[in-house]
């Protein structure tokens, strides 16, 4: 039998209404964090992953069991492997924003009939899980600074106004927010230097393109 010391990371969040303008979303604010120490015994054969998960299961139950308005994130850490869980029960829970608390950075609301989807089209460099890129006019958006220490996860967003998408920029990358999601998407920001260096590429290959012919035609002949 082997014993292996573990770090714990443990963080509380609350639920927080934030307001940008007309419009409302609900965030996570970080109110705890500890580290913690504890020791696993692994017999021989069994699985590492299995342990460190029984151990954040117990230890997850333990801060959540009982309590009302938090989500707590543990993770743990040991040479060459780090687990993360996390758990909660708080109200308000609609929309997945994000798929795991990011620190938020930037809002950006974009009004009705200013984005286009493009369901066939994925960037260059993008997920290849990703089902559908959507081109967004950033320069028709209404940015926001996050200064303050808030986390996109799960949430809802009220709106007076009659928006279109809202983009989220965390630590993590960006997130889109359609009316009516249950689901973020990713992004694909358009901007006008994409858009002219993309063109520039497309002309290069052309170029290229018709170099090859020329020498295969003088080839022939």
């Amino acid at each position: 039998m082997k014993k292996q010391r573990v770090l714990l990371r443990v963080r509380e969040f609350e639920p927080v209404e934030k307001k940008f303008d007309d419009t409302s979303i609900l965030l996570l604010r970080p109110v705890r964090e500890d580290w913690l120490e504890e020791v696993v015994e692994i017999k021989e054969g069994e699985d590492v992953h299995d342990k460190l998960h029984e151990l954040l299961d117990r230890k997850l139950n333990e801060f959540v069991q009982g309590r009302k308005d938090v989500f707590t994130e543990i993770e743990a850490s040991m040479p060459g492997l780090t687990v993360k869980v996390g758990g909660g029960d708080y109200t308000g829970r609609i929309i997945a924003l994000s798929p795991r608390p990011s620190k938020l950075l930037r809002v950006g609301i974009i009004e009705e009939n200013q984005v286009q989807s493009n369901k066939n089209r994925v960037e260059e460099g993008a997920s290849s899980n990703v089902s559908q890129a959507f081109k967004l006019p950033i320069d028709k958006a209404k940015w926001y600074d996050v200064d303050e220490d808030l986390y996109l996860f799960e949430g809802f967003v009220l709106s007076k106004k009659q928006w279109k998408a809202i983009v989220f920029v965390t630590e993590h990358g960006e997130r889109v927010l359609l009316p009516g999601d249950f689901e973020t998407k990713t992004i694909v920001l358009e901007t006008a230097e994409k858009k002219t260096s993309r063109a520039k590429k497309k002309t290069k290959r052309k170029k290229r393109k018709t170099k090859k012919k020329r020498k295969k035609k003088k080839g022939k002949g």
